[in-house]
């Protein structure tokens, strides 16, 4: 135990990680638990990228033994390949707990990051992320990293709700008005069914007419970018409602961003089942949102939809009062995303 309290002193941690670290590399700690999901949320207003260390690897061993050792883990990372919106959730896929999350809070304009060192908890649903883990030298100074010294990827976006990444990227669809008549549907008690717009209690509300709406196919997922004209709230959703062609006559699969909260996940439903499957993450502000669609968490069916003869209907809905009602704005074609 000695021998693992020299170590995390090596590393003037604000919290005991180190510690852990050491006492695991004694043989103090229990075999770690395996786990399917894990939520990632981010306390702190910066993006953070992270690559994951094994505990039972070589770079585990080089970031307990010295500061210099989590820098070298940083630097010889081809990429940080994971990230974790400002003030949002990430839901990650792991294979055991008995990982770190080594990374830096990334803010636009800053010259240097601060490094951080995330454990993994066996058994733990939520991980909490937030400058507490940021490691600190003898003099409790911030470890930091200048920007070139780190790889961020080349997604063509990041989600960060400044948008400024989707200027050169050209609309799916606009509707600079909202739309006077769109199709209505209406859900209230046992039956679903089309409706006049004149029964609506919610269009024109809570971000239920659509502005712009953006898509853009990256290595790792693909991401939506949505604006409102109304200020969006709690109960707005917006629904792509997949098809493989014209002859389908239900949706298989339905996409749902429940966009009432300042971030969350994005939901697949599947047809015939009654339980969504986290398939990625949005950030949410008044009147925008953003969301991708992570590969890795989409059912391996997807990828087998015919591209050229596939679309989607693009519907907000709005729930409240007993109701559900979505409003259908346009049917848009997989071809037409760029990088599909």
């Amino acid at each position: 135990m000695k021998r693992a309290v020299l170590i995390a002193d090596k590393l003037h941690m604000k919290h005991p990680i180190c510690l852990m670290a050491a006492v695991l590399l004694t043989g103090a700690a229990a075999a770690a638990a395996q786990t399917d999901m894990l939520t990632l949320q981010n306390e702190e207003e910066a993006a953070f990228f992270f690559t994951v260390v094994r505990r039972d690897g070589e770079q585990y061993q080089r970031m307990t033994e010295s500061l210099a050792g989590v820098l070298e883990v940083l630097r010889d990372a081809v990429e940080l390949e994971y990230m974790v919106p400002p003030r949002g959730v990430s839901p990650q896929r792991f294979s055991a707990s008995d990982r770190y999350l080594v990374g830096v809070f990334v803010e636009p304009g800053s010259t240097a990051y601060p490094a951080a060192a995330v454990a993994l908890p066996p058994g733990a649903g939520t991980v909490f992320i937030s400058r507490d883990q940021i490691m600190t030298d003898a003099a409790g100074r911030e470890l930091r990293v200048r920007p070139w010294s780190v790889s961020l990827g080349d997604e063509p976006v990041l989600l960060d709700n400044r948008y400024v990444d989707w200027e050169p990227i050209l609309p799916l669809v606009r509707f600079a008005r909202p739309l006077s008549q769109p199709r209505f549907v209406l859900e209230e008690g046992a039956g679903r069914q089309p409706a006049v717009l004149s029964r609506s209690q919610f269009w024109g509300r809570g971000g239920t007419e659509l502005d712009t709406l953006k898509a853009i196919a990256g290595d790792r997922a693909v991401y939506l970018m949505a604006s409102t004209h109304s200020r969006i709230a709690p109960g707005m959703s917006l629904f792509l409602f997949g098809y493989r062609n014209r002859d389908d006559r239900q949706a298989l699969y339905t996409v749902e961003v429940p966009v009432g909260e300042p971030s969350g996940p994005v939901l697949l439903w599947v047809a015939g089942s009654d339980q969504p499957k986290v398939v990625g993450r949005y950030v949410s502000d008044a009147f925008m949102f953003e969301a991708d669609l992570r590969y890795d968490l989409l059912p391996s069916a997807l990828f087998d939809v015919p591209v050229n003869s596939a679309f989607v209907e693009v519907a907000t809905g709005y729930s409240g009062a007993g109701r559900h009602e979505e409003f259908y704005h346009a049917r848009i074609y997989l071809s037409s995303i760029e990088g599909i």
